[in-house]
Parts: C-alpha cells; sequence; structure tokens
C-alpha cells in the first residue's frame, strides 16, 4: 500500500462552535473536532458544522437527526413524509423473556388520503426465540402517511427506528 498521508482541518469544539463565530468550511468540506474526536460535515452556509456522532453515542433506541427531523417514534402512530424526497425507514427489534415469541411485523403505507387505505409495504411473520431480532423496512415516497403495526406484542423491545432522508 502507497504511503499516502491526508490530513484534514481541525480545531476544537469551541473553535468550531457558533458562539464564537464559529468556522462555515466549504460544501461538503470535513473537518476534525479535536475536542470531541469525531467529524464535523460542512455545507457552506452553517457555522460550525453539522457534528457526526460516534459509535458509542449512539444506544439502542437512540434518537436519530436529519435535517433538523427528530426520529423517535411510535408503533401504530400515522406520520407524514411531508418532504419532497423518498424516506428510507427501518425498525427493529427484538424478543425478550425465555418463551419463544411468534411475530408479525408491517411497515404501512396509505395508499389513498381520506380515509387512509393502507398498503403493507415489508412484513415479516416469523417466531423468535429470545434475544433474536427482526426488522421491517421499506422507501416512503414524497407526501404519503406511514405507519409501523405489529400483529402481535408481548416480550416484545424496539431496538431501533431509522429514518434517513
Amino acid at each position: 500500500m502507497p504511503n499516502i498521508q491526508v490530513k484534514l482541518r481541525r480545531g476544537t469544539e469551541a473553535e468550531h462552535d457558533t458562539t464564537n463565530g464559529g468556522f462555515t468550511g466549504a460544501e461538503g468540506e470535513v473537518t476534525v473536532d479535536t475536542t470531541n474526536d469525531t467529524l464535523r460535515v460542512h455545507d457552506g452556509a452553517t457555522a460550525g458544522g453539522i457534528r457526526l456522532a460516534k459509535h458509542s453515542e449512539l444506544g439502542a433506541g437512540a434518537i436519530f437527526q436529519r435535517n433538523g427531523l427528530q426520529i423517535q417514534r411510535v408503533i401504530g402512530t400515522t406520520y407524514a413524509n411531508s418532504n419532497n424526497k423518498a424516506r428510507f425507514v427501518n425498525v427493529g427489534y427484538k424478543a425478550t423473556g425465555s418463551a419463544s415469541l411468534n411475530l408479525t411485523l408491517y411497515m404501512n403505507i396509505a395508499t389513498l388520503p381520506l380515509p387512509p387505505v393502507w398498503q403493507s409495504l415489508d412484513s415479516v411473520v416469523l417466531t423468535l426465540a429470545a434475544n433474536e431480532q427482526a426488522s421491517v423496512s421499506s422507501f416512503i415516497p414524497p407526501g404519503k402517511q406511514y405507519k409501523v403495526e405489529l400483529g402481535s406484542t408481548t416480550n416484545l423491545v424496539q431496538e431501533r427506528w431509522i429514518e434517513l432522508v
């Protein structure tokens, strides 16, 4: 492997911080936050850039953010993809307890607005032993309503709900 070194601009959290005027990097520029040992992605306009979380900061059930959208969702609740981009949604669960769990998960989308007519985009029907995992996922088109539903819900823990815009 060739011996090539790439060095990125770097600075402390305070040097990136918006309270001190912040550093506004060029669109697509990546800088190193030396206080938090992480990276910041710049868009050419946001002072301080957007700090990326380290893997150790993302626990089970973590809240994810993308473009200011908080992604902490609840099963059975209807949400709307109101932006003009498709959204990828992935929801994962883990069985708890000692007995096997019969599980049905559905990722549904409303095909007609009022009243909603629901169509299953992804579903899984299976039996999980303790600590086994299952998930559903799909792309949600712009302007569509969507929800995740459970057909059976004993001894089940939501591990993640990730949405990418």
